[in-house]
């Protein structure tokens, strides 16, 4: 037992040095719609509908994710920590480590080793593909599904090895735990049957295959239910999308080349990249989708082999393809994107370091316990230098995700031809008052894909911003042609009428943004704005105050309330006015590096404010 107290100690600093550092990052990514901009995790009244909505229902786009347990996962983190990401972050770090404890737990069930789990539970903690997973906050879902999936196998196999009744049910809650962080866990029931064919208690009589059927029937169950559950949050199983990426033959061309690609990036996780850009496969198939498809034949034969020698090699060797197929299975299906990311291998590496660590076991010679006095020196040098190598590469590959500039720009360097992230990164320059790389990267964006509206009406906005008012405008109206329902499209082109000076079309603009996404902090109050400067100074009032429910103390957009605030109440309320005018100034004039539109604004502000301190005197 002290072995395994010391394994689990190991753990536990292999997880701290691989991602300790990730405390400090930002959210970045999906974590701005899914979190910041969350008015239902504020408010304990909203978590019903945390738990009964898909996914992405509060941002109003259309999803066939059903993630109730994050969601609860980020509802919870809200409360206990505010807005803070340090709060959101040690969630992750705590869900990781309890993670690889699991995987040190099972593989010593498996395999009666300490050294294996120890090695197998330890490659996890480090795993450099398994960044994305915990730096990146909305990356849970991964690591929640397996972790639950884990504590349901581990329950399942208590159950076989010693019975009682506690384990078994234990783990159908497990399973359904799983389910509700992530879809992936549903292929806990075959990863039952392999691990009773090649791992449990043999079976051999009739009236065992009978039990063995009831036994998986109950999980079939639990699948049953949350399927029911599913249904009555979302009003389908899956969301009906138009069109397909590709007709029958380059999916399949596509897909067999994603497999080898996620196969090579579980053994050499090495380069990485945030945003993969799937290229269709056309048949014939260029020669790089041979030597990959050769490749992945090769692993395919080594697995099976390894079944047919060594039943608990090949266990582990299955756990990869068999936890690998919903991810790689959706890109069959007519849907109208291929999808691709390095933390679909978080559950599939599972079998990897379970495989590594039986492995090393074998190789080293050691026994069943830890004892250094038993280790082959060479081997275990090998062993040292793979971890050095794993804890090296997991710091290097978790920087890229330690803020927005950071992440957008490293996904523009991996990914250049793509739209997405361009136009990400240009959202990043624009609040920072920096134009023209914004319109570089919007313009990019667009030549990219030229009917991406966020792209165009970007450009639009920022051609606008240096003076192009009408190659603006048409670049916004199109924009807008392409997405007249995507409520933050219509609050980037109503920005551009206020910047040509015609608010009356801004407001006209905004209302139909807002109505379709009355959540808006940011359009909320420029909306306001707009409605001062068309003279509908109580609609102003009441539109401010509506944004105050909306924003949270010392964000920039709390900034941007304090100085609208200022332009709308000045003739009304010139007292509140230099109130507000006063926080705006000392925020700017705090700032440790401001941009050049930041001075200038706090020039702006200050000559405004000296005229209001003026007034009131």
């Amino acid at each position: 037992m002290s072995g395994l107290r010391g394994a689990a100690v190991a753990v536990a600093l292999a997880t701290l040095l691989g991602f300790a550092r990730t405390l400090a990052y930002d959210f970045v990514w999906d974590d701005a719609l899914l979190i910041q901009r969350s008015q239902r995790l504020q408010q304990w009244t909203s978590l019903p509908a945390v738990l009964t909505s898909h996914f992405w229902s509060e941002v109003h786009e259309g999803s066939h994710y059903y993630r109730p347990l994050v969601s609860l996962s980020f509802f919870l983190d809200m409360q206990a920590w505010g807005i803070n990401p340090l709060g959101f972050h040690l969630t992750n770090l705590f869900a990781h480590l309890a993670t690889a404890l699991a995987v040190l737990a099972l593989a010593r069930r498996l395999t009666g080793s300490v050294l294996a789990a120890a090695v197998a539970a330890v490659a996890f903690a480090l795993h450099p593909i398994h960044t994305e997973s915990v730096t990146f906050v909305s990356g849970r879902t991964d690591v929640l599904a397996t972790l639950f999936f884990l504590l349901a196998l581990l329950g399942y196999v208590r159950w076989r090895q010693e019975g009682g009744p506690l384990a078994f049910a234990g783990s159908l809650v497990a399973f359904f735990l799983g389910l509700a962080a992530k879809e992936v866990a549903v292929t806990l029931p075959l990863i039952l049957v392999l691990y009773d064919r090649l791992v449990g208690p043999k079976e051999r009589m009739a009236r065992d295959f009978v039990r063995a059927l009831m036994r998986y029937a109950a999980y079939g169950g639990v699948i049953a239910r949350y399927l029911g559950i599913r249904m009555d949050a979302l009003g389908a199983l899956v969301e009906s999308d138009p069109g397909t990426w590709g007709t029958f033959l380059t999916r399949v061309l596509t897909t067999t080349k994603i497999v080898a690609t996620y196969a090579w990036l579980t053994l050499v996780p090495f380069p990485a990249n945030p945003y993969y850009v799937i290229v269709p496969v056309q048949w014939p198939p260029p020669m790089d989708w041979w030597v990959a498809t050769i490749g992945l034949a090769v692993l395919v034969i080594l697995t099976l082999w390894a079944a047919w020698r060594t039943s608990m090699l090949g266990f582990a060797a299955l756990w990869f393809w068999v936890t690998l197929i919903p991810s790689v299975g959706v890109n069959l299906l007519p849907v109208p994107t291929a999808i691709m990311a390095e933390r679909f291998l978080y559950l599939p590496s599972v079998g990897y370091c379970l495989l590594l660590g039986m492995g090393v076991q074998r190789v080293l010679g050691g026994g069943r316990t830890l004892g250094a006095d038993q280790l082959r020196p060479a081997p275990a040098l090998g062993l040292t230098a793979l971890l050095l190598g794993f804890v090296l590469l997991t710091l290097w590959r978790n920087e890229p995700w330690k803020d927005h500039y950071s992440l957008y720009s490293y996904m523009v360097e991996m990914s250049p031809q793509s739209d997405l992230p361009h136009v990400n990164l240009a959202l990043v320059h624009l609040p920072r008052g920096e134009v023209l790389e914004a319109y570089a990267h919007f313009k990019r964006g667009a030549e990219i894909a030229p009917q991406n509206p966020r792209a165009l009406v970007g450009l639009g906005l920022t051609e606008t911003m240096l003076g192009n008012k009408e190659g603006g405008l048409k670049h916004a109206l199109e924009g807008a042609r392409h997405a007249p329902n995507n409520p933050n499209v219509l609050a980037f082109l109503a920005q551009l009428y206020l910047l040509r000076e015609e608010p009356e079309h801004a407001v006209t603009v905004y209302e139909e943004s807002l109505r379709l996404f009355p959540d808006q902090a940011h359009a909320t109050i420029l909306f306001a704005r707009a409605l001062g400067r068309v003279g509908r100074t109580e609609d102003a009032e009441v539109t401010l105050a509506r944004a105050h429910s909306l924003i949270r103390p010392g964000t920039g957009e709390a900034a941007l309330l304090d100085r609208v605030t200022a332009e709308v109440m000045g003739p009304r309320a010139p007292t509140q006015a230099r109130a507000a005018l006063e926080r705006y100034v000392a925020r700017l004039r705090a700032l440790p590096e401001p941009t050049r539109a930041e001075k200038a604004d706090l020039i702006d502000a200050e000559r405004q404010l000296a005229v209001l301190v003026g007034g009131v005197r």
